[in-house]
């Protein structure tokens, strides 16, 4: 087999290789509109920062975060649980710690009592925990619009911070799709020399 044959498929892999690592560049490239021959260029992803941030937006706010969820997280029984613990024991210090700085009431009024106010104020707040969580999260939920927030985070980066961002996501696939254009660059220069040999 002449050399020429030996480097069609070799060269095809180089192409492959070569336009697809061209095409992941002008998914970034150029950041900033650059008018050629009245013909206006700029990265995809740069040009349609502000659609990406729109989409990303409402797919976090609809499908990644809702106020609904974090409601069910924190009243759900073990989340309750942990709070009820924390709250007992900060009442039971704070109340401790009170009554101690106050030395009168600290030598009249016996330490179980205090104890069983504890236990009678943690009660209060056992039953009614749940109900304030759920409120101040609906108070949240008028406050904040996880949408929209998302959205003006991803358009206030900068074209090259985007670019960055999404690089780092996805550079094990532009590293994959790179070798595969060689790969199909090298296959096809085999079915050429195929071609020319029979």
């Amino acid at each position: 087999m002449s050399l020429k044959l030996i480097l069609i498929p070799i060269i095809s892999a180089i192409i492959g290789w070569f336009t697809n690592k061209i095409a992941i560049i002008l998914l970034f490239y150029p950041e900033n509109p650059i008018n050629i021959l009245g013909y206006t260029f700029q990265g995809i992803f740069p040009k349609r920062q502000k659609q990406l941030a729109k989409k990303i937006g409402k797919m976090v706010g609809e499908k990644l975060i809702s106020i609904d969820e974090l409601k069910q997280k924190l009243t759900n029984e073990n989340t309750l649980q942990k709070i009820y613990k924390d709250l007992n024991y900060k009442i039971e210090e704070y109340i401790l710690e009170t009554t101690q700085e106050i030395k009168p009431i600290s030598y009249l009024i016996p330490k179980k009592w205090i104890l069983n106010l504890n236990k009678n104020i943690s009660s209060k707040i056992e039953k009614t925990l749940p109900q304030t969580i759920n409120l101040y999260l609906s108070e949240i939920e008028k406050e904040i619009n996880i949408e929209k927030m998302v959205e003006e985070k991803i358009n206030n980066l900068k074209s090259n911070e985007l670019s960055q961002l999404l690089n780092s996501i996805l550079k094990s696939e532009f590293l994959f799709i790179e070798i595969l254009g060689g790969f199909l660059g090298f296959l096809i220069g085999i079915l050429q020399v195929l071609m020319v040999v029979y």
